[in-house]
């Protein structure tokens, strides 16, 4: 059996790691745990694990310090560090101090964890090959998603999604760095745990489901429903997740967040899903009293009326001859859009009036 040692200052992160694998059912051996880098480096100089899963931001000496040491010391061991965001220049600086890969807090899941353990490659002669980052056969589900969403051409396989009734739900963090403010004595490590399992705790029980943290106020959740033969169905339960989400994240992290939901697609085709649930969440620009938004029931409403049309050219006349990103348009806009409101509901008053005394007339 392989031997391991996890190493992460936050508690709760060393426990989702030691309870989420069935270590010696895969060949592992649990032996220990460190708090911070210093710990580390005494607990692997004692024990001499097999293989480190090393936090990359520790107090005391941070994981990119203890890789340099171990790296002096000719550690024959494998090290798989965390990192919290999608940072290509702390990986590379990792790889360069002998780490074996690396796997992102922020999706952290029992399978891609599982799976970069498992990948791990052991040589007895210990020869001194240059370390690259992985290849894209080993890549997780989660990154390959990024890359396809950030525009790398891609012939990926998803082992988890199915091309039938596939949605992606887009979780759209508004003031981020208020809610980061919050986790000053701590870490925006913390934030993102949390949040994390937040939300793996919502699709826990969907297994064709990938989520990843795409930017830092954008989660993306990517679901199908194969075994759905109904759309009904689909959409029934697309919509008990989403709202369960909603109301998970505003009372436990108390966030302001708006949803988008995409159409159910019927190809693989994420980055489509995605621009969809982009495009549904623009809505919270003109319903900014609204959370969730469909880009379905919002292309329904653009096929059955001229007015959101109308009222989408009135958004971009406004913010186009003010600035997009200054408030005064945003509260123009609003004070426009509403007094056409009270405009068309004081005519629909006079009408439902009219309408009545006309009924009243022919009564008598």
């Amino acid at each position: 059996m392989r031997r391991v040692l996890i190493v992460d200052d936050e508690v709760l992160v060393r426990i989702g790691i030691k309870h989420s694998i069935t270590w010696d059912q895969n060949g592992f051996e649990l032996i220990g745990e460190a708090s911070d880098g210093k710990e580390a480096l005494e607990m692997i100089q004692k024990l001499a694990p097999d293989i480190v899963i090393l936090d990359i931001n520790m107090p005391v000496l941070n994981g990119i310090e203890v890789l340099r040491e171990l790296k002096e010391q000719k550690y024959k061991g494998k090290v798989i560090v965390l990192t919290c965001f999608n940072e290509i220049e702390y990986a590379r600086s990792a790889m360069k101090y002998g780490a074996s890969d690396y796997v992102l807090k922020t999706t952290l899941n029992t399978d891609e964890l599982l799976n970069a353990l498992l990948d791990l490659e052991f040589d007895d002669n210990n020869s001194n090959e240059p370390l690259t980052l992985p290849s894209r056969e080993k890549m997780s589900e989660e990154e390959a998603v990024t890359r396809i969403l950030e525009g790398y051409e891609s012939d990926f396989q998803s082992k988890k999604l199915k091309a039938s009734n596939l949605y992606c739900i887009l979780v759209k963090i508004e003031q981020l760095s208020e809610v980061l403010d919050r986790y000053k004595e701590k870490k925006p490590d913390f934030f993102y745990t949390s949040l994390h399992s937040m939300i793996g705790q919502v699709v826990a029980g969907q297994k064709e489901c990938v989520y990843i943290q795409y930017k830092p106020n954008r989660c993306v959740i990517f679901l199908s429903f194969s075994g759905q033969p109904s759309t009904q169905e689909c959409y029934l339960k697309i919509r008990a997740i989403v709202n369960h989400l909603a109301q998970v994240l505003k009372e436990y992290l108390a966030l302001c967040i708006h949803i988008g939901v995409s159409s159910p697609l019927y190809t693989m085709q994420l980055c489509k899903a995605y621009e969809e649930a982009e495009i549904a969440i623009q809505e919270s620009f003109i319903l900014p009293e609204s959370s969730i938004f469909y880009y379905e029931e919002m292309n329904e409403v653009e096929q059955k009326t001229e007015f959101r049309k109308s009222e989408r050219a009135l958004e971009k006349a406004i913010t186009d001859k003010c600035g997009r990103k200054q408030n005064g348009s945003l509260t123009l806009f609003g004070q426009v859009r509403h007094a056409i409101f009270q405009k068309i509901k004081t005519i629909w008053v006079i009408c439902l009036g009219f309408g009545r005394a006309e009924n009243s007339m022919w009564k008598i």
